[in-house]
C-alpha cells in the first residue's frame, strides 16, 4: 500500500488529512522535529504545531522538546488496534449481508427467452407447483409424466386444471392417470406446442418436440399472456375430443366467467334461477370480495343459446359478464382483467339452478 492510500485509510477511521499525512510521514522518520516533519509531509509550517499537539492529545505521538519541539511515535498499537477492530467489524458486516439477502424473484422482464427445454419445463414446474386458480396445459404424454406431481398438488388444492394431450395413439393418452390430476383433459391427435398457462398471466412456451428450435418463452404478464389463452382456446382445446369431463352436479365451479356465460345463457333466457358464489376482486380498488346471489343477466358475445358444443370464436373474444342480484343491488361480474365490471371473478360457483 503506497502512502496516500495508507493515508486515505487514517482519513476513514477520523484522522484529519493534515493529521494522517503527519502521522504516515513520522512514521518513516522515526523520531524528529516538528519543522523536518511539515516538509516531509507537505504539512504547511504554520500548521504543523496543532497538527502534532492534536495527535498527541489523542495519544498517538508524543512530543520532547531539544531546542526545538521534536515528536515520535512511542508505539502503533492504538492505530493497529483500531483498525484490526475496523476490519472485524467490516467481516462481520459483510456475513451479515449475506445472511438478509435474498435473492428477488426473476421479475426484470415480462418476456425472457430460454435456450434449453428442460429450464423452461423447470420453470412451468414451479408456475404450476404456485398456482392459486387455474392451470392450462398442452403436453405430450411424456411430458405430462414429468409434470404429474405437480399437477397433482395443484389438483389437490383444488385448483382447475386443463390439460390438453397431443398424441397420434388416442390409446397412450387413455391410459394415463388423468382423475386424479386435471379437472377436464382433451385428446389433440396432431403435433402441437408444449404450453403451460397458470392463472392467466404466467406462460412457458416451446415449439413442439423435434424442431430444430429448442427455445422457450417465458411469460409474467398478464397482457401478453392473453395472447396464448386465446391461442390455448381456439387451437388446442375447444375442437377436441373430451377425455375427461368436468363434473356436472352442483355446486359446480367455474374459474373461467365466459364459460360460465356459455352454458347458464340458455338457461336463464329459458327463465331458470342461477343461483351463484362470486369469489374475486373488486376492479376499483383491487380489495377481495366474496357474495352470493342470482343471475339476472348475461352479457356474452356470439351466443348461440347452446350450452353444448365448442365455442365460437366470437365467443371467446368478446365481452362476458354476469349481473348478479345481491342484497346489496346488482354487481357486474368479469372474468380476469374486467375493467368495465364491478368485479374481477376468480371463481364463480354455480350454487343450484331451479
Amino acid at each position: 500500500m503506497d502512502t496516500e492510500a495508507l493515508a486515505s485509510v487514517l482519513e476513514g477511521e477520523g484522522f484529519s488529512p493534515y493529521q494522517a499525512r503527519a502521522y504516515v510521514a513520522l512514521l518513516e522518520l522515526g523520531s524528529t522535529s516538528a519543522s523536518a516533519l511539515a516538509d516531509a509531509s507537505d504539512v504547511p509550517q504554520p500548521r504543523i504545531y496543532d497538527v502534532v499537539r492534536s495527535l498527541e492529545d489523542e495519544g498517538y505521538v508524543e512530543t520532547y522538546e531539544r531546542e526545538h519541539l521534536h515528536v515520535r511515535v512511542p508505539s502503533p498499537e492504538g492505530v493497529v488496534s483500531t483498525l484490526r477492530e475496523r476490519v472485524d467489524d467490516l467481516r462481520a458486516a459483510a456475513t451479515e449481508v449475506e445472511n438478509r439477502w435474498t435473492r428477488p424473484e426473476p421479475r426484470t422482464h415480462e418476456v425472457s427467452v430460454v435456450s434449453r427445454f428442460s429450464t423452461l419445463r423447470n420453470r412451468a414446474e414451479a408456475f404450476v407447483g404456485s398456482a392459486e386458480h387455474r392451470v392450462q396445459l398442452s403436453v405430450t404424454p411424456a411430458q405430462f409424466r414429468d409434470l404429474r406431481a405437480a399437477l397433482a398438488g395443484a389438483h389437490e388444492r383444488g385448483v382447475a386444471v386443463q390439460l390438453s394431450i397431443h398424441s397420434c395413439s388416442r390409446d397412450v393418452v387413455t391410459d394415463l392417470p388423468l382423475e386424479s390430476v386435471a379437472t377436464e383433459a382433451r385428446w389433440r391427435e396432431r403435433e402441437a406446442p408444449f404450453l403451460a398457462i397458470v392463472d392467466q398471466h404466467r406462460v412457458c412456451y416451446a415449439e413442439h418436440v423435434g424442431s430444430p428450435r429448442e427455445y422457450g418463452v417465458v411469460v409474467n404478464d398478464r397482457t401478453h399472456a392473453a395472447v396464448f389463452v386465446w391461442y390455448y382456446l381456439s387451437t388446442l382445446w375447444e375442437l377436441w375430443e373430451p377425455l375427461l369431463e368436468a363434473d356436472r352436479g352442483y355446486p359446480r365451479t367455474y374459474v373461467d366467467v365466459r364459460r360460465a356465460a356459455h352454458e347458464f345463457a340458455p338457461r336463464l333466457q329459458a327463465g331458470a334461477d342461477v343461483l351463484v358464489h362470486i369469489e374475486g376482486h373488486r376492479v376499483e380498488t383491487g380489495e377481495y370480495c366474496e357474495f352470493a346471489g342470482r343471475v339476472v343477466d348475461i352479457a356474452y358475445e356470439g351466443r348461440d343459446d347452446e350450452d353444448d358444443g365448442p365455442r365460437s370464436l366470437q365467443s371467446l373474444a368478446g365481452q362476458a359478464s354476469l349481473v348478479v342480484e345481491t342484497d346489496d343491488g346488482e354487481v357486474t361480474v368479469g372474468g380476469f382483467g374486467a375493467v368495465i365490471e364491478d368485479v374481477s371473478a376468480e371463481r364463480v360457483v354455480v350454487e343450484d339452478v331451479v
